[in-house]
């Protein structure tokens, strides 16, 4: 299966309604989108019912199959958040994340892609749209001569300063599997 990087406050490459099948990993998120389906729904056992958890839904462009929008949904169905993404030359290079604050989304971040030649994002960086704080986060990603993620490094700014806060680095064993993540 192709790994597909979507760290972030969010997402960082461009999926095609054909490459369905590819893990994401969102910060504390990780899903897997199943062929043909649009979304995933996640529920847990409870006195012997199933009971609706969580469920992230994609709108796909129906034109090049590009996920525009990401929406999570909570315990109580109600939409929590909203990922709007921009792209460019066939790569996502913005995403805006929308979080529901009282019945109304409201933006709360807008994250930027930067790629190497090999079109691997680099670099992320997310500006939040807090007017009484300045913060931004920026991650920084590395990668060996096969293309296989090395190291992810996590900067965050606060008060004008951007300080590293934590790294991991990634080893593989002799089938290319990632048999190590230390941080």
């Amino acid at each position: 299966m192709k790994k597909t990087l979507l760290t972030l406050s969010l997402v960082a490459a461009p999926w095609a309604a054909s490459a369905q099948g590819n893990d994401i990993t969102i910060p504390f998120i990780n899903m897997d989108l199943r062929p043909a389906c649009d979304s995933t729904v996640t529920e847990v056992p409870d006195n012997s019912n199933w009971k609706f958890t969580e469920a992230y839904v994609f709108k796909l462009n129906s034109a090049n199959g590009f996920v525009e929008s990401l929406l999570m949904y909570d315990t109580n169905k109600v939409n929590t958040f909203r990922i709007n993404f921009i792209y460019s030359g066939g790569k996502a290079t913005q995403a805006t994340t929308n979080v529901n604050m009282g019945g109304n989304m409201l933006a709360f971040s807008n994250t930027y892609f930067t790629y190497d030649a090999n079109n691997r994002v680099i670099r992320e960086t997310m500006i939040t749209n807090i007017p009484v704080t300045d913060t931004s986060e920026m991650y920084e990603y590395t990668y060996d001569g096969s293309g296989k993620m090395t190291q992810h490094i996590r900067s965050k700014k606060e008060s004008g300063t951007l300080e590293f806060t934590d790294k991991e680095t990634f080893t593989y064993n002799g089938a290319g599997l990632c048999d190590k993540a230390s941080r």
